[in-house]
C-alpha cells in the first residue's frame, strides 16, 4: 500500500453576527392545538457542515485516508444509521450527513402523525402518515447528493440529508459564535471546500495540496510532525438575516453564492 503523506490544513469560516438562533421558539403538537415551547432554541450554527470533496481523486491518495492520517475513522465508514427525531414541530437534527449505503431513520416523537415528503424523490416516503412513536428507515436514492424533507401537515418543518463525496466536519465555533474552525490533515490533491449552513451551500473555495516528493520519500514510515505549520484558508459567508431563522423554500438543486470560486488555498 502506498504511504500517504498528509499536510495540515486549517479552514476558518466567518459568519455574520445575525446567524444565531432564531427569535421564534418551537412548538409541540397536542390534540387540542399547539402550545409554545420555552427556549433553548435551535442554533443553526451547531449543524453547519464543512465538506471537503476531491476534484480529481487518485487511487494512491484516496480522500478517506485523510481521516486515517488525522487519527480518525473515515466519516463514510460510520455504518451506524443516523436518527432524525421529529419533536416540537421540528426535525432534530435538521442537517444530516449520510451515505447511500446506510439508511436514515425518522422517528416521530410528537403526539400527532406526520406525512413526510421529498421533492427530489417523490416516491421515497409512503403516502400514509408516520404515527406517533413510529419509525421509518429510508435509503437515499443513488445519484442524489442532497435530499430535502418536508412535512405535509406543517410546511415550515424542514430537514436536509447530504451525501458528501469526500469527508465532512462540524465546525468548532468561537465564543462569539461568528468564527468556525476545522483543522485536519489532507493528502496531496485538488479539493473544493464548501460550507452548508441553514439548508444552503453558502460558501465555496478551491484548495490545492501539492505533492512534495522529497518530503514523501523521507516520511515513508512517519507522519508529519505535530508542530508542522498548517496552511490556512478563509471562507467568508454573507447570509441574509432572513435566512438565519427561516430559510427560503428549497429548489431541486442546492445553490451557492460562489459557484466558480476564484480564490484557492495552497499548501506549500
Amino acid at each position: 500500500m502506498t504511504q500517504v503523506v498528509a499536510a495540515p490544513v486549517r479552514v476558518v469560516v466567518h459568519l455574520p453576527q445575525q446567524s444565531g438562533p432564531p427569535s421564534a421558539a418551537g412548538y409541540v403538537c397536542v390534540e387540542n392545538g399547539v402550545l409554545p415551547v420555552v427556549p433553548p432554541r435551535r442554533d443553526p450554527r451547531r449543524e453547519a457542515l464543512l465538506l471537503i470533496e476531491p476534484v480529481e481523486p487518485t487511487p494512491t491518495t484516496p480522500l478517506a485516508e485523510a481521516d486515517a492520517a488525522a487519527g480518525k475513522a473515515p466519516s463514510s465508514a460510520n455504518k451506524k444509521p443516523s436518527t432524525v427525531r421529529i419533536f416540537g414541530m421540528r426535525f432534530h437534527p435538521e442537517i444530516v450527513a449520510a451515505t447511500e449505503e446506510v439508511p436514515v431513520v425518522f422517528r416521530n416523537d410528537d403526539r400527532l402523525p406526520v406525512t413526510l415528503l421529498s421533492v427530489e424523490a417523490p416516491r421515497l416516503f409512503p403516502a400514509t402518515p408516520l404515527l406517533p412513536g413510529a419509525t421509518l428507515a429510508v435509503a437515499i436514492p443513488t445519484g442524489l447528493s442532497t435530499l430535502s424533507v418536508r412535512v405535509l401537515e406543517h410546511p415550515q418543518m424542514r430537514s436536509t440529508l447530504l451525501v458528501p463525496k469526500g469527508i465532512w466536519r462540524h465546525l468548532k465555533w468561537s465564543h462569539g459564535g461568528d468564527i468556525g474552525l476545522v483543522e485536519l490533515d489532507l493528502p496531496a490533491g485538488v479539493y473544493v471546500t464548501r460550507v452548508f449552513f441553514a439548508h444552503h451551500y453558502v460558501a465555496s473555495q478551491a484548495l490545492t495540496v501539492p505533492t512534495d516528493e522529497p518530503a514523501a520519500a523521507s516520511a515513508a514510515n512517519t507522519r508529519p510532525a505535530a508542530s508542522a505549520e498548517a496552511a490556512e484558508i478563509v471562507l467568508r459567508v454573507a447570509v441574509p438575516q432572513r435566512n438565519a431563522g427561516c430559510p427560503p423554500a428549497p429548489s431541486n438543486a442546492p445553490s451557492s453564492p460562489d459557484p466558480s470560486p476564484a480564490n484557492s488555498g495552497s499548501v506549500e
